[in-house]
C-alpha cells in the first residue's frame, strides 16, 4: 500500500492523504531523503505461520528488510511497543528479547506487554536498549530514569520523539509498577514545540487518539501501537499510522525536505512481511532454536 502525502498543498482535498503540516514550521536547511521504519505490536510472533493467503510475518524477514534499508541510506528504526507476547512465556520472549538485541532500533516506547514477565523483566530489557527507551507520561515503580523522550539528529533532520500509554486501558490500570505523571507529558508538549517535526508513538485505543489530538494538536505523526488494525489516516494536520500486528506489516515513512517549505513530502507504504523478503540467517537459526520439533 502507497500513500503520497504534500504538506505544502495545504488545505486541498486529496481524499484525506494530504498531510498538511503546521503552518509555524520553520524550514529544514540542508537535510537530505531520511527513511522511517515503524513496526508495533509483534506480539512475540517472531515467525511466520505460513497461514493466510499470503503468509505474512516472521522478525527474520523484518530484521532483513530493515538492515537492507540501512545499508542504502540514512534509517531511523522505531519499535512501538508490545513486542513481547502477552502472556508469560519465558522461552518465546527470550526468543524476541535476542532478536531486538540484533536488530536494535534507534527508538523503542515500551508497551504494557514487555512488563508480562515481570518488573524485573522490564528493567533488565530497558537497561539493554538504555539509548533506545522513552516512557513519556510514566515511569516504572522506584524508577524515575528512562527518558521522557529524545531528539534525534539525523541526515540533516532535527526531530524529537516521545511516547504516551494510555492509562486508561486495563492492562495498565492493572499494573500497580506503572506509574503515570500527566505533568511529565504537558512538559513534553511544550518542549516538542521547538523541533521542526515531532513524533509521538501512542499505546492505547484509536478513539482514545482522537481526543489526544483535540488536547495536543502539534504533534505531526502519531505512531500508533496496542491498537492492532493497519491503518493510515489525517486527523487535522496530523498523521497517524499503525503497521497493524503479528509484524505482518512494516511501516515506512520517507521524509523529502523542499526549500523554502515549512515541512517534509512524506510518502507512507505498508510493507507487507512476505516470504518473499530475504530472511536474517541469525535471526532464522534464533527462530527454529525456538520452535518445537
Amino acid at each position: 500500500m502507497l500513500y503520497k502525502l504534500y504538506p505544502w498543498l495545504f488545505g486541498a482535498m486529496l481524499c484525506g492523504l494530504t498531510f498538511c503540516g503546521r503552518s509555524d514550521d520553520t524550514t529544514v536547511s540542508g537535510a537530505a531523503a531520511l527513511t522511517i521504519l515503524y513496526t508495533a505490536n509483534i506480539n512475540g510472533n517472531i515467525d511466520n505461520c505460513m497461514c493466510g493467503d499470503p503468509p505474512l510475518g516472521g522478525m527474520d524477514h523484518i530484521a532483513s528488510y530493515i538492515q537492507g534499508k540501512r545499508q542504502k541510506g540514512a534509517v531511523l528504526y522505531i519499535e512501538g511497543g508490545d513486542a513481547l507476547n502477552s502472556y508469560d512465556y519465558p522461552q518465546l520472549n527470550d526468543a524476541t528479547r535476542r532478536i531486538y538485541g540484533i536488530i536494535q532500533p534507534d527508538v523503542w516506547a515500551p508497551g504494557d506487554q514487555e512488563f508480562i514477565q515481570g518488573t524485573a523483566y522490564a528493567r533488565s530489557l530497558f537497561k539493554e536498549h538504555a539509548s533506545a527507551i522513552i516512557a513519556g507520561n510514566w515511569h516504572v515503580k522506584g524508577d524515575t530514569g528512562l527518558p521522557a523522550f529524545k531528539i534525534v539528529q539525523k541526515n540533516g533532520w532535527r526531530i524529537g520523539l516521545a511516547s504516551y500509554m494510555e492509562p486508561t486501558l486495563p492492562e495498565t490500570r492493572t499494573n500497580r509498577d506503572i506509574l503515570f505523571d500527566p505533568q511529565k507529558f504537558d512538559r513534553i508538549n511544550r518542549e516538542m514545540k521547538s523541533v521542526p517535526l515531532s513524533i509521538l508513538i501512542y499505546h492505547g485505543a484509536v478513539d482514545d487518539v482522537k481526543q489526544l489530538i483535540n488536547r495536543f494538536s502539534d504533534w505531526d505523526i502519531i505512531l500508533l501501537s496496542h491498537y492492532q488494525q493497519q491503518t493510515v489516516f489525517q486527523n487535522g494536520h496530523t498523521l497517524v499510522v499503525c503497521p497493524g500486528s503479528d509484524g505482518e506489516y512494516i511501516t515506512e515513512m520517507v521524509l523529502t525536505p523542499h526549500e523554502g517549505r515549512p515541512t517534509p513530502d512524506i510518502q507512507v507504504k505498508q510493507i507487507p512481511v512476505t516470504t518473499d523478503l530475504p530472511a536474517d540467517e541469525v535471526i532464522h537459526d534464533i527462530i527454529k532454536t525456538y520452535q518445537p520439533g
